[in-house]
């Protein structure tokens, strides 16, 4: 088992309401692995779509080897 950290940018659609974001990003960070912590760090416009929202996240994950 190992900790790994990463910095991953999400593109939220706007069919997520602020009451499933927190469902729906845990949901796109498992596919990196196990989260042990996790922080949003980053909300913005997205460039190409305003109406998608672009998620900076910062994750530890537990990763098995």
């Amino acid at each position: 088992m190992r900790v790994e950290f990463l910095e991953i940018d999400l593109q939220c659609p706007p069919t997520v309401y602020a009451k499933d974001l927190r469902c729906w990003i845990l949901n796109q960070i498992n596919r990196y692995g196990k989260p042990l912590r996790w922080a949003i760090t980053n909300v913005s416009p997205c460039a190409f779509d305003e109406s998608t929202k672009s998620i900076r996240v910062e994750v530890v994950l537990i990763k098995n080897q």
